[in-house]
């Protein structure tokens, strides 16, 4: 390679071999990483169904490992919307070969052969006890025998020659990202917090369905962007878990969206559309998606319906800043949560639909506990993110979210983008830029705007 030339991998296990033998890439180049989180053939079918499918595509995670010449962030981001991903998230070239050694290589491709061939010996009337005596036998064999008898160097020394140095060559690389989660999860199970922080989930409500256990009511608080989608895609989830919890609509009477409610098929006969706080008072899960400026006028009167255990969810945190802001704090007998599908309402709705047809249509979101006060919160969060069709949910925290909202989505997503209009109108009236090049570049803004909101 020539100097300053860029050096892309889609997978970081090339950096884990050279940490192995105590070297590392050319100091000359810059070193990318690019990682579509799917297959090969789903980079390249949903890259074509996104031409008429807007939503299908394939996210993917970037990582910077070295830059010589301050190109590298932006060749890196360029490449991955030249691969029609939807959404990029940064990473370390480091983490990412080790999330993908023990999530895509450990979690993804073995835990699931294990549980075809588990769910197979279950369905042919097998005990589930011997079902995974069967299975690990079945995944390990032989293998595990020798190593638990003779040792791993048995194993080794049984190889042919090219096949020793394969071996070593893979040992070597694992060896040190392998010791390090193995200590983190020693750890989190001595400490009792071995919660997974990433979910895939897809359309597999029926695996969280006993998370809702107890739950007769699930009341949906407002009709605005996400009250919609969210409403509905619960509504169709737990039809198809078969379950008999009843999603409830609460909404002013006389409002608009009480029409609204009724059109998408809720209606007061069923008992799944009513008053607002009638609607708080009846349920055990309580979605609060009104406006953050309804929530701070009425938080006190939210909160007085409030059943104690109850579970307050919510897609946005502002309540927790207001509630800071004038030193307030949630009530302390029920559980605080809040998940986040990252698109709005609509999109939310449109990909869950498509997502029965299209493998990969549907929207990523994210989850936190905030209170905790029965051991149920994480639990019921990660189900509710579920059954509104998110397939990787990852976790942070509820003021966090709100944070990033403000100062991402709020501030550089919109403001900053009808700033730059703002700027090119000045440059015209100073004379600066020609009024013809500036009409020509506000609706490429305004189309950055539109896609990315």
């Amino acid at each position: 390679m020539k100097p300053n030339n860029i050096l892309g991998l889609s997978h970081g296990f090339l950096l884990g071999h050279l940490q192995s033998v105590g070297l590392d890439f050319p100091k000359n180049i810059s070193v990318v990483d690019v990682c579509p989180k799917g297959m090969g053939p789903s980079v390249r079918r949903l890259y074509v169904q996104g031409k008429d499918i807007n939503g299908a595509g394939i996210y993917a995670s970037f990582a910077i490992h070295q830059d010589v010449d301050g190109q590298a962030t932006d060749v890196a981001l360029a490449w991955s919307v030249a691969l029609g991903s939807p959404f990029t998230f940064a990473t370390t070239l480091e983490q990412e070969y080790k999330s993908d050694i023990f999530g895509e290589r450990g979690d993804l491709l073995y835990l699931t052969l294990i549980k075809i061939v588990f769910t197979r010996y279950t369905e042919d009337g097998m005990s589930e006890d011997l079902a995974y005596k069967n299975t690990i036998e079945c995944i390990t064999g032989i293998i595990s025998k020798i190593i638990s008898t003779q040792g791993l160097k048995v194993v080794y020394e049984s190889l042919t020659e090219e096949g020793k140095k394969e071996f070593l060559t893979a040992y070597s690389a694992s060896y040190y990202p392998c010791m390090d989660i193995l200590y983190e999860w020693y750890e989190d199970l001595v400490a009792g917090s071995e919660i997974r922080s990433v979910v895939f989930a897809g359309r597999r409500f029926y695996e969280k369905e006993d998370a809702f256990k107890g739950i007769k009511q699930i009341g949906v608080i407002g009709w605005g962007s996400q009250g919609p989608a969210q409403a509905q895609n619960l509504r169709d989830s737990l039809a198809e878990a078969k379950s008999d919890i009843v999603v409830q609509i609460g909404l002013r009477k006389d409002s608009r969206s009480f029409n609204e409610a009724r059109a998408a098929g809720f209606s007061e006969e069923s008992g799944t559309l009513g008053d607002i706080y009638e609607t708080i008072s009846g349920s055990d899960l309580v979605l609060l998606l009104i406006s953050d400026s309804a929530q701070a006028d009425n938080y006190e009167k939210i909160f007085s319906h409030m059943k104690p255990n109850n579970i307050l969810e919510l897609s946005h945190g502002f309540l927790l800043g207001h509630l800071q802001s004038v030193g307030l704090d949630f009530p302390k007998n029920i559980c605080v949560v809040v998940v986040c599908s990252k698109g709005m309402g609509p999109s939310v709705r449109r990909l869950y639909v498509q997502g029965k047809d299209i493998n990969g249509a549907r929207i990523y979101a994210s989850f936190a506990v905030h209170q905790d006060v029965d051991g149920r919160a994480t639990d019921v969060a990660l189900a509710w993110s579920v059954a509104l069709g998110s397939p990787f949910t990852f976790a942070t925290t509820l003021e966090q979210e709100y944070k990033n909202d403000i100062f991402g989505e709020r501030g550089e997503l919109l403001y900053l983008t009808l700033l730059k209009i703002v700027f090119l109108h000045r440059l015209i009236q100073k004379g600066v830029a020609k009024s013809s090049s500036t009409y020509h570049s506000t609706p490429n803004l305004l189309q950055d705007f539109r896609k990315n909101s």
